[in-house]
């Protein structure tokens, strides 16, 4: 894609940690992105509150994170593939009224009494559907708006937002419940989803490169085959497959935790879900205030690590106090993962393949129902605590032999990372 007048960079000597900002159109989807986020955390702690409430079982509890996550699962194939087919601030905009709808519906069968168990999980399944949609465009666009110069800067704004969010957002969430009900919670759910839809409509982008009339599955095919030939990418991938599948699913459990093990009302479930972006928020200004991340690929997988261990040993606290901490501490590290895992991807990724190359992470990410239905058994049959120190431990080793086996993953600097070329 030609530069256009928005994705001019300042001179090199000038740029600071703000500069994406700069850019008119990444100021647009800055805003849509943090409105975006803002919703999908209070969705994701109102939802399991609200599971626990109607069933008190933990497996159903984790069954609505496998509602809302297995459309990865299935849809992760075609939708990096449409991301390369269609005008992506379309394909956001979409999504959004989608969420919109789901949103709404909920919050009028709240409000009416008839909310029951399956009502929730059709609409966490409407919503994950559209994030399932939507992902591999709305990252995408990040290096459509300020290109590969600025990537790692934009990541970190973007990350920025979204740990802020995901501190906010689950507070809110317990602070509104505890106050006004769930079913508020739902309204303020579609005016955030309407506010991402608005702010993104101003975005100035074109068509990207046509990718043939191959099959949805041949694509998906050269996707991988593409990943394949990188090792920092495949590292990448693995290490998100594992993460996604043994260690996120301890989100969905935290209503159980907070009432079974730690014994606080919904404003103490709210500061659970907080926490771990308070510790990512922290870390992603101290970053920021530093410069540039040049060892992106070592700073991806010692996040990956370090939240394994403060995760492992979350589960076995049953002090609140405690448990906030080490929540805290697992946000601190986690901002390395996720800063840094859609970056090493679109760096090392040619522009015609930047779609499918994140269609193929979003199918890794696609782990993450599966894994929410094996710990919600676990949970069910052992106790919260076995279940998630579980899935930590497994982590915490996978981590480890993941840095040990995949060195090009540690060395990766975006300095020195170049695209590999598309499969012929």
């Amino acid at each position: 894609m030609a530069e256009t007048p928005d994705t001019v960079l300042p001179p090199k000597d000038r740029m600071g940690a703000l500069d994406p900002w700069r850019i008119p159109n990444y100021r647009y989807l800055w805003l849509s992105n943090f409105a975006f986020y803002f919703a999908r955390w209070m969705e994701q702690l109102v939802s399991g509150w609200l599971a626990w409430q109607l069933t008190h079982s933990p497996s159903d509890v984790a069954l609505i994170g496998f509602f809302r996550t297995m459309p990865m699962l299935v849809l992760s194939v075609g939708s990096g593939v449409l991301s390369d087919r269609v005008e992506r601030r379309k394909l956001v905009m979409a999504t959004q009224v989608g969420n919109m709808a789901a949103a709404l519906a909920l919050f009028a069968l709240y409000s009416l009494g008839q909310l029951q168990y399956w009502h929730l999980a059709v609409g966490t399944t409407a919503i994950g559907a559209a994030w399932a949609i939507e992902w591999p465009a709305r990252r995408a666009l990040s290096m459509d708006t300020v290109g590969r110069s600025m990537l790692v800067r934009a990541t970190m704004l973007d990350s920025l937002s979204h740990n802020l969010t995901r501190a906010l957002g689950p507070f809110a969430g317990g602070v509104i419940i505890a106050l006004a009900g769930g079913e508020k919670v739902y309204a303020l759910l579609a005016l955030f989803y309407i506010g991402s839809l608005l702010a993104i409509r101003p975005l100035r982008t074109v068509l990207p490169e046509r990718v043939g009339h191959a099959s949805v599955w041949r694509n998906l095919g050269a996707g991988l085959a593409y990943a394949r030939r990188n090792q920092a990418i495949m590292g990448v991938l693995v290490t998100t497959f594992v993460l996604n599948a043994f260690l996120f699913p301890y989100q969905q459990l935290l209503p159980v935790f907070a009432d079974v093990v730690l014994h606080v009302d919904a404003v103490g479930l709210g500061l659970l879900g907080a926490a771990d972006g308070i510790g990512s928020l922290v870390a992603a200004l101290v970053i920021m205030s530093r410069g540039d991340v040049r060892r992106t690929g070592w700073f991806f997988i010692s996040g990956a690590f370090g939240m394994s261990v403060f995760i492992l040993l979350f589960s076995a606290s049953q002090w609140y106090g405690v448990s906030l901490s080490l929540l805290i501490l697992g946000g601190i590290t986690h901002i390395g993962f996720t800063a840094m895992q859609s970056t090493i991807i679109l760096s090392s990724s040619s522009e015609e393949m930047r779609g499918r190359s994140m269609g193929t992470l979003l199918l890794a990410i696609g782990s993450q129902p599966i894994g929410t239905l094996i710990m919600g058994g676990v949970a069910a049959a052992a106790g919260v605590a076995v279940a998630v120190g579980s899935g930590g431990l497994i982590c915490v080793v996978s981590t480890a032999a993941i840095a040990a086996l995949a060195p090009r993953l540690r060395e990766h600097s975006i300095g020195e990372s170049k695209p590999a070329r598309a499969p012929s």
